[in-house]
């Protein structure tokens, strides 16, 4: 069985909701992602100006 991608997870999540729901959904969707670990190195990486972010194993 296939694995779905964040995106196409968030994508399908929206197809039965009105425009504003689909942004509300979205807009949890995000700011939850961007809470992770990994995230948080790629923003502190992208931000400091590193040459890549110091991922641990994630």
């Amino acid at each position: 069985m296939p694995v779905a991608s964040g995106d196409e997870v968030l994508r399908f999540a929206q197809d039965d909701r009105s425009l504003e729901q689909a942004y509300a959904y979205a807009t949890g969707y995000m700011s939850g992602a961007l809470q992770r670990e990994a995230a948080q190195a790629g923003i502190e990486a992208f931000t400091g100006k590193k040459p890549k972010p110091d991922w641990t194993g994630r």
